[in-house]
């Protein structure tokens, strides 16, 4: 019986294959997981900067305005991080040169309306 099994010859010749066969495989393994980890994180990382951009544009939108001290340095702060768009950009710098009236001083008037009316327009731009 057993000369019978010598006939039986082997299912791999070459070995060699089967250790580069094994290597390309889990290279491309590789690279299809560290392809999917960084999909999901830059989806991740996108979602957050764009509630990051929510949570700025509320900030900016409930400034109380009865301390104007305080409300021409958030509206400063949170416009410089939203506005991206030459319009907006243009519109914040016109309302910073006048919230500086309101800033650096102990004691600071209420804000002018025409303050008040540039805001209006620098939350419109921000919001579209």
């Amino acid at each position: 019986m057993i000369e019978e099994l010598k006939d039986i010859k082997p299912y791999l010749t070459n070995t060699e294959w089967l250790y580069w066969g094994f290597m390309i495989s889990s290279v491309l393994l590789l690279f299809l997981f560290i392809s999917i980890v960084w999909w999901g994180l830059s989806r991740w990382l996108y979602s957050r900067k764009q509630n990051l951009r929510k949570q700025y544009l509320n900030a900016i939108k409930s400034v109380d305005w009865s301390n104007s001290k305080n409300a021409a340095y958030k509206v400063s702060y949170y416009g410089r991080l939203l506005a991206k768009d030459p319009r907006s950009m243009e519109i914040l710098s016109q309302l910073e040169l006048m919230l500086l009236e309101y800033k650096y001083k102990k004691d600071v008037p209420k804000v002018n309306d025409e303050t008040l009316v540039y805001y209006d327009l620098l939350i419109q731009v921000l919001d579209v």
